[in-house]
């Protein structure tokens, strides 16, 4: 039977990072690419971690209900296709979904066994770079008095999900730290499972 593992993390985290150094270590273990109504941005590529969807597409997969989970975040939707999963169970690998908190419990709902896992970093390198900078002597006055309260009210629009929901917890210091963790997680739960 294959399992269900759902990544999350606070915003920041370096999650891209570790599920894909995870990805390429373990055999049996595929990963859902999620899809999205966001622009594609100039910095990705063809390995964003997304498929890009038109907004009506995606509404139209939503009316159908081909997603095991999706969310609105900044006015973009995101979300993981269930085909992914079936896809999975049909080739007998396990599935490494990533999702947002809303997305870990609409999963949850749907496949109750599956392992919710929020990996955190020490420090999250992005909100601290962008904070520390604010204050730096070299930031300008625009950045500090017009840029700055913009960026902080994204932020606040993401919640930090309450730990005590998941069933797996990861704190790390550097990207492969967190992959080394959650190679060890899903093997315990393999090896639980057997």
């Amino acid at each position: 039977m294959s399992i269900l593992f759902i990544i999350s993390e606070v915003f920041g985290s370096g999650r891209y990072s570790v599920v894909n150094s995870v990805c390429k270590v373990l055999d049996g273990l595929d990963l859902a690419i999620p899809c999205t109504t966001r622009t594609s941005r100039i910095a990705d590529n063809q390995d964003s971690g997304f498929v890009f969807t038109p907004l009506e597409r995606f509404e139209l997969m939503i009316a159908h209900e081909e997603f095991l989970e999706y969310v609105n975040i900044l006015g973009n939707y995101y979300g993981t296709p269930h085909k992914f999963l079936q896809q999975a169970r049909e080739n007998g690998n396990d599935l490494l979904v990533q999702a947002d908190y809303r997305g870990v419990e609409q999963i949850k709902e749907k496949v109750p066994d599956a392992i919710s896992i929020l990996i955190l970093p020490a420090q999250p390198a992005l909100a601290k770079d962008i904070f520390s900078s604010a204050v730096s002597p070299g930031s300008s006055l625009l950045f500090r008095e017009v840029l700055l309260p913009s960026i902080q009210k994204v932020f606040s629009q993401f919640q930090v999900p309450d730990r005590d929901k998941y069933d797996h917890v990861i704190v790390y210091d550097r990207p492969e730290d967190g992959a080394i963790r959650l190679i060890e997680v899903i093997r315990t739960e393999r090896l639980q499972r057997q």
